[in-house]
């Protein structure tokens, strides 16, 4: 049964072998909703799961066997209200609830649904925590902006190529094919009108709703710095792996948080996590804590060495 109700299966998604267990596991952990979607798709920067369309959400729903059942309410995404719905059709509805707030230094909502009764939408109660004060709105959206293109600017290579298929004589495309574009490979809802005021360029094609795609990414690598291209994505690494929050990650650990990102960085700016690991633990303790992540930041030299 539990096979028969996994959105992508390993003959779909083009794996030889049986359908084990761990792949079950995988694809109900990592597989999101795109609206945009019809059928499956593999293609997930996750490194694992798919991608479902609305009428995966109906045809699973269906066969429940119950008629009542008309809603799917899942999680393990960060999306930026705390919570999204997608209306599949037929009064089938797919809801995303993410409770943690300001995921991992970022900046998001966080959410809870709650329902009246067995029947109808429930209503979402969104929240925010800050650890570092009440910072302003336009503070809230400049950090949200940097943080955003210092993660475009790793997949460049990956965006160029996408960006490439749609564009025009002059090397440009519409908003809506940026924006689409971005949501589908990246997972990421975004409005380019976000960015479009960072350059006098950017602005002048935003007005005629048109992206030079290759000015956009060049633009996003120059923001991102040289010495500290890496510097969110390890502290990335710690918040997904310090599970106790006791500001320690083990030599195992970070090698698996390194191997993730690995997945879809270019070979020249992949992390090698054994020289980085001796290089962060500097009190060769056998495990590298926040403080001294901290510390080589902090430090030119070693960030030279680092990063």
């Amino acid at each position: 049964k539990t096979h028969s109700q996994t959105f992508c299966t390993a003959t779909e998604r083009g794996k030889a072998g049986a359908h084990t267990s761990r792949q079950v596991i995988e694809d109900m952990m990592w597989s999101d909703p795109d609206p945009y979607e019809r059928g499956t798709a593999a293609k997930t920067l996750r490194g694992a799961g798919c991608r479902y369309g609305p009428d995966v959400v109906v045809k699973w729903l269906q066969s429940l066997g119950s008629p009542s059942l008309k809603t799917l309410i899942r999680s393990h995404e960060c999306v930026e209200n705390g919570y999204d719905v997608i209306d599949c059709g037929e009064g089938y509805k797919c809801w995303t609830v993410f409770s943690s707030s300001n995921y991992i230094g970022g900046w998001n909502q966080g959410a809870i649904l709650v329902f009246d009764g067995p029947e109808g939408d429930p209503s979402a109660i969104t929240y925010e925590t800050s650890f570092e004060g009440h910072a302003s709105s336009a503070d809230k959206t400049n950090t949200k902006r940097e943080k955003l293109l210092g993660l475009l600017a790793k997949y460049k290579p990956f965006l160029e190529r996408e960006f490439a298929k749609k564009a025009d004589d002059n090397g440009k495309v519409t908003t809506k094919e940026w924006e689409d574009t971005i949501y589908v490979e990246l997972g990421l809802s975004l409005e380019y009108r976000l960015f479009a005021g960072d350059d006098e360029r950017l602005k002048e094609d935003f007005d005629q709703g048109r992206v030079d795609y290759k000015l956009f990414l060049d633009y996003c690598q120059g923001k991102e710095g040289n010495a500290h291209r890496h510097s969110q994505a390890l502290q990335a690494i710690f918040g997904l792996l310090d599970e106790n929050g006791d500001g320690v990650v083990t030599y195992e650990e970070f090698t698996k948080g390194c191997e993730l990102l690995n997945h879809r960085l270019p070979h020249e700016q992949q992390f090698k996590a054994r020289e980085l690991f001796l290089l962060l633990d500097k009190d060769n303790s056998g495990v590298v804590e926040l403080q001294e992540l901290n510390d080589v930041l902090s430090s030119e030299s070693y960030a030279r060495r680092v990063f």
